[in-house]
C-alpha cells in the first residue's frame, strides 16, 4: 500500500516512523508546512525538499537543499514523502509510479 495517511497533519500518528522525511513540493505552501512540522518536532527528520522544477535544485530552504524527484526516490525510496501543495494530485500519481510506499497526503493544516 502507498497510502499511510490522508487527512489533517496533527492527526498524521504514523509520520516519522521512518528514517526520514522528504518533502513534496518547494512552492508558496511549504512554509505552512514547515511551521507545523517544527511544531510537532519533526522537521530536523526532514532529508531534502522534492520539486520538479530544475531552478529550484540545488538551492536551500530553511536549511534543507531542494532536489529533483528522480534522484531522491532513487536514494530515500523507504522513507516518508509528505505531499501538501497545490498539484498534490500529480504528485502522488507520480510517487505512486515511482513505487513510493510511504505518502503523507495532507489535505489541510
Amino acid at each position: 500500500m502507498c497510502i499511510k495517511f490522508i487527512g489533517k497533519i496533527n492527526n498524521d500518528d504514523v509520520l516519522g516512523q521512518t528514517s526520514g522525511i522528504i518533502i513534496c513540493g518547494a512552492g508558496s505552501m511549504l512554509d505552512k508546512l514547515v511551521y507545523h512540522l517544527k511544531e510537532r518536532k519533526l522537521y530536523n527528520r526532514v532529508r531534502a525538499i522534492a520539486d520538479n522544477d530544475p531552478a529550484k535544485w540545488g538551492t536551500e530552504i530553511n536549511g534543507v537543499v531542494v532536489q529533483s524527484y528522480n534522484e531522491l526516490v532513487e536514494k530515500y525510496s523507504d522513507l516518508d514523502y509528505i505531499v501538501y501543495n497545490y498539484y498534490s494530485k500529480d504528485i502522488f500519481y507520480q510517487l505512486v509510479k515511482e513505487k513510493i510506499n510511504n505518502i503523507h497526503l495532507i489535505r489541510n493544516l
